[in-house]
């Protein structure tokens, strides 16, 4: 009798053309059989520190985490000593006041508040100069994140 139960679950999908305007798309699905909650995907690996055994999900134990995050971290160098100290946060304030929707959201016809001010042509070029405005562009945080991801 329990495997003719029928479980309703709501489950909430999102299309990547309305997830950035917040719109989420709901739908009811049915399963003829009790869901397992939290069933493992993938076998647990072991914590990427060197050494270390524990096994997790993906990446680094908690204890190793924060350590590395630190390391990384430290690697990087502060905003100001990749070039975004405050005179870059200044301009930048004003290049989002005078262009405040994503260039890109505007091109497939949405508007989006801008959130970061993006070198079209990445700053990590040498041949970049880092101040040209020509070379700016306002996007939100969805766009820029994607375009990060693309190494562009």
């Amino acid at each position: 009798m329990a495997s003719e139960l029928r479980f309703l679950i709501l489950n909430e999908r999102r299309n990547p053309m309305d997830m950035h305007l917040g719109h989420v798309v709901r739908q009811m699905l049915q399963c003829s059989a009790p869901c397992i909650v939290g069933m493992p995907t993938r076998p647990k690996r072991p914590c990427g520190h060197p050494g270390c055994a524990a096994l997790v999900d993906k990446g680094y134990c908690p204890e190793h985490r924060t350590a590395q995050r630190r390391h990384d971290d430290s690697n990087r160098g502060t905003s100001a000593q990749r070039g975004y100290g405050g005179r870059w946060q200044r301009i930048s304030k004003i290049y989002r006041g005078k262009n405040p929707l994503c260039v890109m959201c505007l091109a497939k016809g949405y508007t989006q508040e801008v959130e970061a001010v993006d070198h079209i042509i990445p700053k990590r070029l040498d041949s970049v100069d880092f101040w040209d405005e020509d070379n700016w562009q306002s996007l939100c945080k969805r766009c820029h994140d994607l375009k990060t991801a693309r190494g562009e």
